[in-house]
């Protein structure tokens, strides 16, 4: 995804496909609930890469 989609995405014009989200899930190790929530400002969020299910190419999709 390139900034211009990125943005998109944030202001709701641009959606993702269900395999992309999926992936994107198991990138940070989190479920889709997670991706969804709306977050405070004053949570800490432990966040890690969990890359064992992620091929190359996944990640040349995701970017």
């Amino acid at each position: 995804m390139d900034q211009t989609q990125i943005i998109k995405f944030e202001e709701d014009e641009l959606r993702l496909k269900v395999n992309l989200l999926e992936k994107i899930c198991d990138l940070f190790s989190c479920s889709f609930n997670d991706l969804t929530e709306e977050i405070s400002d004053e949570l800490e969020q432990d966040c890690y890469f969990d890359c064992s299910t992620i091929t190359s190419n996944d990640l040349t999709a995701i970017s």
